[in-house]
């Protein structure tokens, strides 16, 4: 009531406040609004996407089997597993996926030899231009991948790769996991680049992994999340005050740690 008495004084009547909360919170919270019927003026949301991709690093720790391998200690390998070293957890999975990729590339080109060295001119033109810093060719070279991945078809080569060798576990088993760490990592960006589509791209994606791994607290609620943000289109004004970002924590702001939760629109 007090945080509704607040965006009618700012914005005036008839709209909703944004409520964030962490899933501990918002899950009870949203049980209530659901049980009531005056309460449809608030929006609330699961802002803890700290703790999301703690629940997304469980997840994917429960779908692997983790072994020492001499980069981490077997403290740190448990804890990565568990989701609880973030930072840790997820230098892991990137170091993980661009070994995985460095084979898939290997076996990929064994099949489609010619492409090989077209698109492998670009990645080096690509990494010279990363190395010089210069944006523009940053933005020149990526393009130019980009068009030679679509010229030469490799997006759908990669798709009859894949489905040929559907019949094997272990590849099925290895391009599963290397999804759901991919998936994660569109997630932290989501964040870091307050993307609000690819907030809700990547966490929808995710969302059936959390249904797969009995994560039920983020299963039961993430949809519910979902949808009901799906709605906000037809709120012009607040849908676009989500996509200018202030949905994410920035402390460049002139007022300090300061969320969309705590701005009551």
């Amino acid at each position: 009531m007090q945080a509704q008495h607040i965006t009618t004084k700012v914005v005036g009547v008839g709209h909703k406040t944004v409520v964030s909360l962490d899933m501990g919170l918002y899950k009870p919270t949203k049980q209530l609004q659901m049980s009531r019927s005056d309460l449809d003026h608030l929006l609330l949301r699961p802002a803890g996407e700290l703790h999301i991709v703690m629940s997304q690093l469980r997840c994917i720790g429960a779908y692997t089997s983790w072994v020492e391998s001499g980069i981490y200690g077997p403290v740190t390998v448990k804890k990565t597993a568990e989701g609880k070293h973030v930072r840790r957890g997820v230098e892991a999975h990137l170091l993980t996926l661009q070994t995985l990729f460095t084979m898939y590339q290997k076996a990929f080109f064994e099949k489609h030899q010619s492409l090989r060295a077209v698109l492998s001119d670009k990645a080096e033109n690509t990494d010279r231009a990363c190395t010089s810093d210069d944006t523009e060719e940053i933005l020149k070279a990526h393009n130019a991948m980009l068009q030679a991945l679509v010229t030469y078809d490799v997006e759908r080569k990669m798709d009859i790769f894949e489905h040929d060798r559907n019949s094997s576990p272990l590849f099925v088993a290895t391009c599963n996991y290397m999804s759901m760490a991919m998936t994660m990592n569109l997630f932290i960006r989501a964040v870091h680049t307050r993307n609000w589509e690819l907030h809700l791209s990547a966490l929808g994606a995710f969302c059936k992994h959390f249904f797969a791994l009995d994560m039920l607290n983020y299963a039961r609620m993430i949809p519910v999340y979902l949808a009901e943000v799906e709605s906000l289109k037809n709120d012009h004004l607040l849908y676009e005050e989500f996509r200018s970002g202030t949905w994410v924590v920035n402390k460049n702001t002139t007022v300090p740690c300061c969320s969309i939760g705590q701005i009551m629109h």
